[in-house]
C-alpha cells in the first residue's frame, strides 16, 4: 500500500526527495546509508589511485 503524503509551509508545498545530505550524510527516504556508502567508496578509490600512482614519485614518508 502507497501513500502519498503531501506537506507544505506557508501555502508553499515541500517537494520530496530520493535522498538528501544532511551534515555530512547522506540518506535515501528509507533511512538507508546505501548512497552515502556508494559516494564513500568512489572518494576512497580516486584517492587510492592517487596515492597507486604517485607512489613513483614521492617517497613512503610523503605518502604516509
Amino acid at each position: 500500500m502507497t501513500v502519498k503524503l503531501e506537506i507544505g509551509f506557508k501555502n508553499n508545498s515541500i517537494t520530496s526527495s530520493s535522498y538528501t545530505k544532511f551534515q555530512g550524510v547522506t540518506m535515501d527516504n528509507n533511512l538507508s546509508w546505501n548512497n552515502h556508502i556508494d559516494l564513500l567508496v568512489k572518494k576512497l578509490s580516486m584517492a587510492c589511485y592517487i596515492l597507486r600512482n604517485t607512489k613513483t614519485y614521492m617517497s613512503a614518508l610523503s605518502l604516509k
